[in-house]
């Protein structure tokens, strides 16, 4: 009982630290993998600190991600022509968990199912407003199947006021 009180703590810190905590435990755990561009917007604080919980989170419950986009590299707008979620650093892309890759591992006692639904138990701030896969869950509005999503989980937050552009 003590360790898994011990893990709980651990795992619920992450929520608890600021950005800039957020940053060095992220870029110095081992669990997350990050190409080196993304590991740059890390460091550089472009990255939101919910993004930077939740890889924190997942890697601390034994769900240890590769991220396949963070900012860099991303296009300011989507094809569906809005403004990136990735262009402002509030979004993540993953492409596998604990090695194993997503594409060809949705549905149903997947790594992926596993790791959405570990997703899913985030509370407060750090809700993501979109998860997308291949998969959508009854009663979580902010699953979303998208056919492009087929090798990777995109996990986004809403830009906060601060980070949109002024328009005028």
């Amino acid at each position: 009982e003590g360790a898994a009180v011990q893990l709980s703590g651990l795992v619920s810190g992450v929520f608890l630290m600021s950005k800039e905590e957020l940053e060095r435990t992220v870029l110095s755990d081992p669990g997350i993998d990050i190409y080196q561009c993304g590991r740059q917007d890390i460091a550089a604080g472009k990255i939101d600190k919910r993004v930077l919980a939740v890889l924190a989170f997942l890697s601390r419950t034994g769900l240890q991600p590769t991220v396949s986009a963070l900012e860099c590299g991303h296009s300011e707008m989507t094809v569906s022509g809005y403004v990136s979620e990735h262009y402002t650093g509030d979004a993540v892309d993953i492409s596998a968990i604990n090695g194993t890759p997503i594409a060809d591992h949705q549905g149903a006692g997947s790594i992926t199912d596993l790791t959405i639904r570990t997703l899913l138990t985030l509370q407060g701030e750090f809700v993501p407003h979109q998860i997308i896969s291949l998969m959508q869950y009854p009663g979580a509005p902010n699953t979303l199947a998208m056919p492009e999503h087929w090798n990777h989980i995109h996990v986004g937050f809403h830009p906060t006021a601060a980070q949109l552009p002024l328009n005028g």
